[in-house]
């Protein structure tokens, strides 16, 4: 995953005054400590401080599970991780609640975000809201234990009642 393209990768240290590039920074740590000898890790330590070390580690290690496990909101770009449930998202960023498609992360309209899974063609997802990728790429049935016996019927309903929608 990587930063918002106005993110700031740069940042200044207040000692010394000299700019870093965080994102470089950290994977050159994680680098620098991996190819390390003991002895080579507690001069790295001592170098540019145990605390940043770990620090930078645990920054590197948090990235790469979420690009392995999360997806970006379509909309704000905010990293999602779905653990269950059907292929409906919604963003749950402050002022976004941008509801999205997981499998494709297509942006779904807000008053009626299942239809998307109704639809045939036209990048739409038929018959996939409770499906999933699997380990191989390919697409699996997820089984659904809860779901309703007429999921199209539900699905083609009016939101229920007291439902906002975003703003857009």
């Amino acid at each position: 995953m990587e930063l918002a393209p106005d993110a700031p990768r740069e940042v200044r240290c207040p000692t010394c005054r000299h700019d870093v590039c965080t994102t470089y920074r950290k994977k050159q740590i994680r680098e620098e400590r991996r190819a390390a000898s003991e002895a080579g890790r507690e001069a790295l330590k001592k170098r540019i401080g145990a605390d940043n070390v770990k620090f930078a580690l645990e920054d590197a290690e948090s990235e790469e599970w979420i690009s392995k496990n999360a997806k970006s909101c379509p909309k704000c770009n905010t990293p999602i991780q779905k653990s269950d449930g059907c292929n409906k998202m919604v963003c749950t960023a402050k002022g976004c609640k941008t509801y999205f498609c997981w499998l494709f992360g297509k942006r779904l309209d807000s008053l009626k975000p299942y239809e998307h899974f109704l639809q045939a063609g036209n990048g739409a997802c038929s018959g996939m809201l409770y499906t999933r990728i699997g380990p191989d790429g390919a697409l699996q049935q997820v089984p659904q234990p809860y779901m309703a016996p007429d999921v199209n019927r539900m699905l083609q309903q009016a939101p229920p009642a007291g439902h906002v929608p975003p703003k857009r």
